[in-house]
């Protein structure tokens, strides 16, 4: 006989039980899975160390630099056709992503001047994450290189994606294959039309409209990847990387990035070009074409103070050689009309946007002048700046230079087209004599390739 109350389990709860336990192990298996092809694929993915060209990663704010090269499969490594900082604050969940113009005339680490894109060639993506690391004054902790044929099957393997393209596209050029056939308005683009999209650069601000146009179809790629079609997609999309992406992320950092970018509000990423159209000048040099001479310290303060570091941001007399040698002689084959100072600030100010027109054929006369007017710049072994003085009776004009020292050549200031001659400091904004070195110590030359 029974004593006491039986209490009789409901089945109802049984079951929950068991569906509750049935969903965490279906879900520990999803897990498991992805888990495998994530590892599998950092086994395969082309990971190089790279000792002394990046900064280890802490937990604060990340940047990495997305490259993207036209390579072909046996090839090395190619001048890079596009370069993006991607900088990430896991404090304020809040991006930015920083084209930088890839014919900006730069020193390339253990070589000499020429364009910044170049590094990619010389030395692959370790030594493209040096360059523009020097050149922002910021530390670069990852990099991500794929080439064309590993963005066209990424594309298709996320099912394309919707874009708004900015204007028709037409172009064609045989020698290459090249066929862009583009209308404007929101599009649907597959692998092969986004590489067009992304690649344009046929119209009247070329290069400047082609940056806007990654940085903006980047933002849409990254919201097809955080979709619930790229999570059934994965696996498929890292075999798909693997044989196309070089990167110096761990499995670990790929976790963390991955879920860093994942709370990342993609609407209020910003996008910016580097340098900005106001901090550079189009020129041709002899040993370089046509190039863009950035001003340094103005660049770099800009990038400083949009990445909210608040730092003493400087430039030296041989990062700004070109600048002072240029600026004030050739401003309207950029600006399609007149720079000129703001007596309160000493900043830049452009008149006009960039015209086609007026560019060709500013550029045009500008190059005929430098072509019989070259710097006075020789090459150095050791790679390191030298000491030389600027072509006969050559001047360089200054804007509100506030700082010089002749020792480091170091120059402050806040969005100040600077001009350094040695020890010299000029508050007055005069032209200066560069020729006269005496006790100065001269004007530093930068050594080029």
């Amino acid at each position: 006989m029974a004593t006491g109350t039986e209490t009789k389990k409901k089945p109802g709860k049984k079951r929950k039980r068991r569906f509750l336990l049935l969903l965490a192990i279906i879900l520990l298996s999803i897990l498991g899975y992805y888990g495998y092809h994530l590892y599998s694929f950092a086994n395969k993915i082309q990971s190089i160390p790279t000792e002394g060209s990046t900064e280890e990663w802490t937990g604060g704010r990340v940047n990495i630099l997305l490259l993207g090269e036209d390579a072909r499969p046996g090839e090395g490594h190619t001048r890079s056709d596009s370069m993006i900082l991607l900088s990430m604050d896991p404090t304020t969940h809040k991006g930015s992503l920083f084209s930088v113009m890839r014919d900006t005339w730069w020193k390339i680490p253990g070589s000499g001047y020429d364009k910044i894109n170049a590094a990619n060639a010389l030395g692959g993506p370790q030594k493209a994450a040096q360059a523009v690391s020097n050149f922002l004054d910021i530390p670069i902790h990852y990099y991500v290189e794929t080439n064309f044929v590993g963005f066209t099957k990424i594309v298709d393997t996320l099912g394309g994606v919707d874009i708004n393209v900015d204007q028709n596209m037409e172009y064609d050029d045989p020698t290459d294959g090249t066929h862009i056939h583009l209308r404007k308005g929101m599009q649907h683009l597959d692998g092969a039309q986004a590489l067009n999209f992304v690649r344009f650069r046929h119209d009247a601000l070329g290069d400047y409209n082609r940056t806007a146009r990654q940085r903006t179809f980047l933002q849409a790629l990254a919201a097809k990847g955080k979709s619930s079609i790229a999570l059934f997609k994965l696996p498929q999309i890292l075999d798909e990387m693997s044989t196309s992406v070089e990167t110096n992320m761990s499995t670990s950092d790929m976790l963390k990035i991955g879920q860093l970018l994942y709370g990342i509000n993609l609407a209020d990423i910003q996008t910016e070009q580097v340098p900005r159209t106001n901090d550079l000048l189009e020129q041709y040099l002899p040993d370089g074409g046509d190039v863009l001479i950035p001003h340094v310290l103005a660049t770099r303060q800009f990038v400083h103070q949009a990445l909210g570091m608040n730092d003493n941001v400087v430039s030296t007399a041989a990062e700004e050689y070109y600048w002072n040698q240029y600026y004030g002689r050739v401003p309207a084959a950029l600006n399609g009309g007149q720079v000129t100072s703001n007596s309160t600030n000493g900043n830049v100010e452009a008149q006009k946007k960039p015209d086609a027109s007026n560019v060709n054929a500013n550029n045009k006369n500008n190059n005929q002048k430098s072509k019989t007017d070259p710097l006075n710049v020789r090459n150095s072994s050791d790679g390191n700046s030298t000491v030389g003085n600027t072509p006969s009776g050559k001047t360089s004009t200054a804007i509100n230079s506030k700082t010089g020292t002749g020792d480091s050549g170091t120059t402050t200031g806040h969005d100040t087209p600077t001009s350094v001659t040695g020890g010299t400091n000029n508050k007055s904004g005069q032209n200066l004599n560069t020729n006269q070195a005496g006790n100065s110590g001269g004007t530093v030359a930068p050594t080029t390739k």
